[in-house]
């Protein structure tokens, strides 16, 4: 609508993990990269509430009359199944005619559908952390699923095995796909125009017998010392499970056979997306 300034509401912490007291739901991003990509479409403010059990106890005209006293409301656009207001009292319909009285208009959007099935947030963190299916969740985001994290000093496992990797501290609220082994792409910091690839390993190394859930990526064509870099690792591709080998020996030979398969990749035989 002309005239209007475009603005964009996100509530931190996620309002399901206050209203029904489970455990704070992961999100898919860090709150840094969801305002700087909200922002990228063209939203020019982006506001961050903090959500809470006060908050949750407002109905849906308490919470847009005091919306409206910091930030003035003249068009909202909610999805069609979008609820707001203690118990969540207000739906599509209420809050039209809410706006009617408050003197702002509304649109509600219809979902977008992938392969049979709306694109939502649970389906994606579904196909990630349930399924590791992290080329159904690059359909749904329409890019790579990425994460960003701290390379930190780990075991040093992979050094004396010939298998050198990275091991990345992640934020504890950001969502980690399932255990596995993934062909991945990364930039690093220090090198941002440089694209790298390799195989990351999400898991407890049960052949080691850790027990310590871990995220280690093994880059390819890569030497030097990342300590305290941080990387951006874009999953790109599935490659197995994690499994216990019998051998530490048996270990690295299925570490080669994935090398192999991951610069099969890189060569284009697999197009992400």
């Amino acid at each position: 609508m002309r005239g209007l300034v475009p603005a964009a509401l996100t509530f931190v912490p996620h309002p399901r993990s206050v209203v029904h007291g489970v455990k704070e739901i992961p999100y898919l991003m860090q709150l840094e990269e969801r305002t700087r990509r909200i922002r990228e479409l063209g939203v020019a403010e982006v506001r961050v509430q903090r959500f809470d059990a006060a908050l949750a106890a407002l109905t849906a005209r308490e919470f847009f009359e005091r919306l409206g006293e910091e930030l003035p409301l003249r068009h909202l656009v909610v999805g069609k199944d979008f609820r707001i207001g203690r118990g969540r009292e207000a739906g599509v319909a209420e809050l039209r005619l809410l706006g009617a009285e408050l003197g702002w208009s509304m649109e509600d959007v219809p979902a977008v559908w992938v392969e049979g099935a709306p694109v939502s947030s649970t389906r994606i963190r579904e196909a990630l952390a349930g399924e590791g299916n992290v080329e159904l969740a690059a359909r749904l985001l329409t890019r790579p699923f990425e994460l960003s994290g701290t390379v930190v000093e780990g075991f040093g496992r992979g050094r004396t095995i010939g298998v050198p990797t990275a091991n990345v501290r992640l934020p504890d609220e950001i969502l980690v796909p399932r255990n596995g082994v993934y062909f991945c792409s990364a930039t690093a910091a220090l090198q941002p125009e440089r694209d790298l690839y390799g195989v990351l390993n999400i898991g407890i190394r049960p052949t080691f017998d850790s027990g310590t859930r871990s995220v280690e990526l093994h880059i390819l064509d890569w030497s030097g010392d990342l300590y305290g870099e941080t990387l951006r690792v874009r999953f790109l591709r599935r490659l197995r499970e994690e499994r216990k080998f019998e051998s530490v020996d048996v270990l690295v030979r299925q570490i080669a056979r994935d090398i192999v398969e991951a610069r099969s990749l890189i060569s284009g035989q697999h197009q992400p997306l």
